[in-house]
């Protein structure tokens, strides 16, 4: 087995990629309050949060399906049930919002999230279960930052509303 990242890798990881979604937001963001930037219909900003939001979806959704057929631990596969449900039903609305907005919305995971489905496919066991609470609790940390920031700052009213 590889070893999973320290718990001091797994929360900074997340948080490093916030600060770049944080900062890439922010950059694009106009000094005119709810004036979306220039660069396209629904602007950079938009499009990050749009792209992120629908890896983050498609991830818990893998991850999810991937633990329901691998553990063996009945509270897990519940966990894992309830994630691809709620995150099956997020994506559908991201979908809706992304629309609205003139976003397509592109399912593929981002690297970040590709590497944390990889590792997980490296365990089995109680090992397994472990490491998906922890993926799973770090992904959402992440998402809270993230989407509070969305909600507060993006300009598209369909996405901010998503986000909220």
């Amino acid at each position: 087995m590889k070893p999973f990242p320290a718990l001091a890798a797994r929360v900074a990881t997340p948080v490093a990629v916030v600060v770049l979604a944080v900062s890439s937001l922010a950059v694009a963001q106009t000094s005119q309050p709810g004036v979306a930037p220039a660069t396209g219909p629904a602007g950079d900003a938009q499009k990050a949060f749009v792209r992120d939001a629908a890896s983050g979806n498609s991830m818990e959704i893998q991850i999810g399906q991937y633990m329901q057929e691998h553990s063996q631990n009945a509270q897990v596969k519940a966990l894992a049930r309830a994630l691809v449900t709620d995150h099956q039903r997020a994506q559908q609305e991201l979908g809706l919002a992304a629309d609205k907005a003139g976003i397509k919305v592109d399912e593929a995971l981002s690297p970040l999230h590709k590497a944390t489905v990889d590792a997980l496919q490296q365990y089995s066991g109680k090992e397994l279960d472990r490491e998906f609470v922890f993926a799973v609790i770090g992904e959402h940390h992440k998402d809270i930052l993230q989407y509070t920031f969305a909600s507060r700052n993006l300009t598209n009213p369909f996405l901010k509303q998503y986000a909220s």
